[in-house]
């Protein structure tokens, strides 16, 4: 396969699926394991989650439909980051400033992620030939995977290594996942570009 565009998706989105395991994975065993917290706070932590999934998914993506997928894509990774940020300063405070951010964290974190989570899947369908659209799809699930695989080895490793360096890993391959989708959408409109331009001059016109 060599569509460069979706070449750069798969591997942004290998990356960005990370980002899934902080709520369900990651934190708990951060807040139990690190600070040492009551494990209510990770309880309430993945419901918070959860709920939000449940009740804005919708609204998130209807009020998100009428922007650029590069706006919609660089507000998502905003979000996330904003979210892990939150969540590893939580670390330096106690008692409910402590409990709050790790809210206000897992809160921006799933925003994000019901941002993101349709916006990526549309602009591959989008972007896919429809001969081959079912083999475009079945590579981005397996990008999807890629977290479920690595994850308890990535998360296991840094949380024994150091607390500070997990939550920097997180938040650095959010941000490279979305500059890399924002990279490929800047591709996949060069290639575009050029290819009306050959067909004009194979024309014999300008195009417009």
């Amino acid at each position: 396969m060599r569509d460069r565009p979706f070449l750069l998706m798969a591997a942004s989105q290998a990356v960005t699926s990370f980002a899934w395991l902080i709520p369900h994975m990651a934190l708990p065993v951060y807040l139990i394991v690190v600070e040492k917290v009551s494990p209510w706070v990770a309880s309430a932590g993945l419901t918070l989650n959860m709920l939000i999934s449940i009740a804005l998914q919708t609204v998130v993506t209807r009020l998100t439909a009428g922007f650029s997928r590069t706006v919609v894509i660089a507000g998502a990774t905003g979000l996330m980051t904003s979210g892990v940020v939150a969540i590893a300063v939580s670390g330096h405070t106690q008692g409910l400033s402590q409990t709050s951010l790790i809210l206000l964290g897992v809160t921006l974190l799933t925003l994000g992620q019901l941002v993101h989570g349709p916006a990526v899947s549309a602009l591959v369908t989008l972007h896919a030939p429809k001969a081959a659209r079912g083999r475009y799809m079945s590579i981005f699930q397996l990008a999807w995977a890629c977290s479920s695989v690595g994850g308890p080895v990535l998360v296991g490793s840094l949380v024994e290594l150091d607390a500070t360096l997990l939550w920097a890993t997180f938040a650095l391959m959010i941000l490279f996942g979305g500059a890399g989708y924002i990279w490929a959408l800047h591709v996949k409109s060069s290639t575009h570009n050029q290819t009306e331009q050959f067909q004009a001059t194979a024309k014999g016109t300008t195009p417009p």
